[in-house]
């Protein structure tokens, strides 16, 4: 008798899909073009038997920057000035996204999020697409980089060099000039798609909100390659063109009668119901004495008490100051890519430490980040963390004096959820009523500046469409 049953293979036709149109449409700011500092809005109509495809919505703006440096605009020998590393998302300080005046996902931050994401993820999966995807630098070219040439083969990751902007600011002035306008395009709704691929925009009552915050710190846009001529906090930053590109997937009544009953949508039905991830942030200061010395450092991270808290990604970033005399160094801002700026790490929530042994090797902190993004073979992951570019206790990156260089990143993520990992997460750590700290230490090394210290929550929230009112609304 066989010792195992051969499996029956049935042939079905597979099933259609409900016939409708698909096109992609523009929803442009309300304002129009604006400044860095100020907040854009645009509106999603609430069109009728129509699905918002969220998995294909992208941002799209062009920024100009008004640059202050010394030699910028000099006609013998100019200033290279190029775009940062992350250039893309570094634009966008806050994320928005409101339905009838209730916030249904909230990002501050959203610049140090995409960041610290870019550098610790391992996957390209749908709970972290809308911070991820738009992250490196954005020019491809065929430069040799000392760093990350070990990650791509015959191309390298560049940030983009303009020797001289044309238009003068100012008269003759030698130190101020206008960057040639350089467009995006980030495919920022990902977030709020995490678990709901499409959202119906006929079950809402009004249109869907969304407010992006744009940076209005130049330094952390664009980059000098002379540490002794840097871009100075007096530049600012012009966006132009802002539209949110998105396909939207229209259908038949017929079509759209068997989408509402399917999904029980109807008056007096109970609401419905999806799962989605979004991230918060908290952030705390280690100061320049404390790098100085070997201590041990307890810090709130007051921005992590949910129902289901699933990670906790560390970084650092650089911070600028000044020299005697109020001259302002050029290392800082200027490099915002995050990296390991403590010996060891570990968490306390409420009396349980995460993990049971400090992580205080790279090894142990690349396994750890590693199993917060992906349930895939951990020998298949991949990530902006390498031997030669990432270490414990550093300390703020030195000045780049060539545009093909990533300077050094890292971060340090560590699950907290209760059943295993990836996409198919049931529960996370409930912290509503827990004091979650972060344990960390430094070792006695020399420091420049104090760091800015950023926390990553991921938590998995649930997303409620009321069918009597035609409102979303966001449970934590």
């Amino acid at each position: 008798m066989s010792n195992f049953i051969e499996p029956r293979v049935r042939y079905e036709p597979k099933p259609l899909p409900l016939p409708h149109s698909t096109q992609r449409m523009k929803f442009h700011a309300l304002a129009g073009d604006t400044s860095g500092g100020a907040t854009s809005r645009i509106l999603v109509d609430n069109l009728q038997n129509s699905m918002l495809a969220t998995d294909e919505c992208y941002l799209n703006f062009s920024v100009q920057g008004n640059i202050d440096c010394l030699g910028v605009n000099a006609t013998s020998d100019p200033q290279d000035i190029y775009l940062n590393h992350n250039g893309a998302t570094n634009c966008i300080r806050k994320l928005e996204v409101i339905h009838s005046g209730n916030s249904i996902l909230t990002c501050d931050n959203f610049n140090m999020v995409a960041s610290v994401l870019n550098v610790a993820s391992v996957s390209y999966d749908a709970n972290n697409v809308g911070c991820v995807t738009s992250g490196a630098s954005l020019n491809i070219t065929d430069v040799q980089d000392p760093i990350i040439q070990q990650q791509t083969t015959g191309a390298t990751l560049k940030g983009m060099s303009m020797d001289y902007f044309g238009d003068k600011i100012s008269g003759s002035d030698a130190n101020s000039a206008k960057t040639p306008i350089i467009s995006f395009s980030v495919p920022i709704l990902g977030m709020l798609s995490s678990c709901l691929k499409h959202i119906p925009l006929d079950w809402l009552s009004s249109s869907l909100e969304i407010q992006i915050t744009w940076e209005n710190d130049a330094r952390k846009v664009f980059n000098s390659l002379d540490s002794s001529a840097p871009v100075k906090s007096s530049s600012t930053i012009k966006v132009l063109d802002i539209n949110l590109d998105t396909r939207i997937n229209t259908y038949e009544q017929a079509s759209m009668d068997i989408i509402n009953k399917v999904n029980g949508w109807a008056k007096g039905k109970d609401p419905v119901n999806w799962c989605g991830f979004q991230y918060k942030v908290s952030l705390a200061t280690i100061t320049k004495a404390q790098q100085d010395a070997s201590s041990k450092l307890e810090t709130l991270i007051p921005n992590s008490r949910y129902k289901s808290l699933q990670s906790i990604i560390y970084a650092s970033f650089p911070t600028n100051g000044t020299a005697s005399g109020g001259t302002e160094i050029g290392y800082g801002a200027s490099h915002w890519l995050p990296f390991i700026g403590v010996s060891s790490q570990q968490y306390r929530l409420g009396s349980h430490l995460i993990p049971q042994q400090k992580l205080n090797t790279i090894q142990k902190a690349n396994m750890e980040t590693i199993s917060c993004f992906s349930a895939i073979d951990k020998s298949l992951a991949c990530s902006m963390m390498t031997p030669t570019t990432t270490s414990m206790n550093e300390r703020q990156p030195s000045p780049v004096t060539d545009a093909n260089v990533v300077p050094s990143r890292g971060a340090i993520g560590v699950d907290v959820s209760t059943f295993g990992d990836s996409n198919q997460l049931v529960s996370g750590y409930n912290t509503t009523n827990l004091s979650v700290s972060s344990l960390q230490e430094t070792t006695a090394s020399t420091s420049t500046f104090a760091q800015q210290v950023c926390y990553v929550s991921k938590i998995m929230v649930l997303y409620q469409m009321n069918p009597d009112n035609g409102r979303i609304s966001c449970s934590f």
